[in-house]
């Protein structure tokens, strides 16, 4: 049995097993069962029935019969979509390219001169070099802002309904060179000389090589995570460690779920080392910043002065992918900031940059 399947099992809750059958009273059959025939043991039930989960999310993906997005329920809720999203990684094949495509819609929340917000969109589309010559390329439009709350379409008014904005810093003083506009802005690319020196995963710098040699093991992949960030760390020692350890491995298992391209093995490591994360809390169904329904987890950051943020991952329980992932105010839950990812695949295709 796979150590996915294995904690499948182990996470399906007790009430759902039957109990074993009454012993058979021989004398009131008159035919023996075949040993073949035999009930399956209470734990062999577990194993079937973690591995039937699997195999019905499976199945609805071959026959089309749940569409990511298209507003139907998934049965797959808590801790175990972490485990399903594992199963379905780590059976993915790994096609290969000269590049890896990434593209996503990300959002910030912006405080402007006038006392209230607006929030800002970008689309942002890049291409990394696995196999190819040269440096990364992107490619980033502006995509508009706009007031977020009712509150703030108030101030908005009361202001003259201004087209565009000053981001205002921590006094309400403007931030120089910091103009938002209401409109989307021209789209423009870049394409750096060279590979830079790595990737970045839970704040250590990676090569490529690195990464593609990462455990695929969720324990292993725990503790060279850790083993990396007290190495960049250095003498700095956080008030409360095993808290800002959990705090860098979501932001790790963030980056290697989202942003960069892990193999299948890796993101399966990656969804099992979040479901063994203290203190994750399981949110059910939610719909993205782009209106796709999926499973999200949460994680609450906290800092010294008090104030907290939600970090958020929405998992498509469908594909196995993560869609979004998002910062929350921890005591309103208003968004600070999102990604939502529209494309992520390899290709052989150059940029046109």
């Amino acid at each position: 049995m796979s150590r996915v399947l294995r904690r499948l099992a182990e996470a399906r809750p007790a009430q759902l097993d039957q109990p074993a059958p009454k012993p058979l009273d021989l004398d009131t059959i008159t035919v023996v069962p075949m040993e073949s025939a035999r009930r399956p043991s209470p734990a062999r039930r577990r194993v079937a029935l973690a591995a039937t989960a699997f195999t019905a999310v499976a199945s609805m993906i071959a026959v089309g019969n749940l569409v990511p997005g298209d507003g139907r329920q998934s049965p797959i809720a808590g801790r175990q979509s972490l485990l399903v999203a594992a199963q379905l990684a780590s059976a993915q094949s790994e096609p290969m390219g000269a590049y890896w495509v990434s593209r996503s819609e990300q959002g910030t929340r912006y405080a402007v001169t006038g006392g209230y917000n607006v929030f800002g969109r970008t689309d942002q589309h890049s291409w990394m070099p696995l196999t190819a010559e040269g440096g990364n390329a992107y490619c980033v439009q502006w995509l508009g802002a706009a007031p977020v709350t009712d509150a703030d379409r108030e101030a908005w008014q009361r202001a003259g309904s201004p087209a565009t904005w000053a981001a205002s810093g921590p006094g309400g003083e403007p931030t120089p060179g910091r103009t938002l506009t209401a409109q989307p802005g021209e789209k423009g690319c870049k394409r750096l000389p060279d590979r830079g020196p790595g990737v970045n995963v839970g704040g250590t710098t990676l090569t490529l090589d690195q990464l593609r040699a990462l455990p695929t093991d969720p324990d292993q992949l725990a503790e060279l995570l850790l083993r990396n960030e007290t190495d960049a760390r250095g003498t700095w020692q956080p008030d409360d460690l095993a808290e800002h350890q959990t705090e860098m491995l979501f932001i790790a298992a963030t980056d290697l779920l989202l942003r960069l391209p892990s193999s299948g093995a890796v993101r399966s490591a990656a969804y099992l080392m979040l479901a063994d994360l203290p203190g994750i809390t399981y949110l059910g169904e939610v719909t993205d910043p782009l209106g796709r329904r999926g499973s999200a987890v949460e994680h609450t950051f906290r800092s010294a002065d008090g104030s907290s943020q939600r970090h958020r991952l929405v998992i498509d329980v469908v594909t196995g992918q993560t869609m979004a992932s998002e910062i929350r105010d921890g005591q309103s839950g208003a968004l600070i900031s999102c990604t939502a990812v529209t494309e992520s695949t390899y290709s052989d295709q150059a940029p046109a940059t």
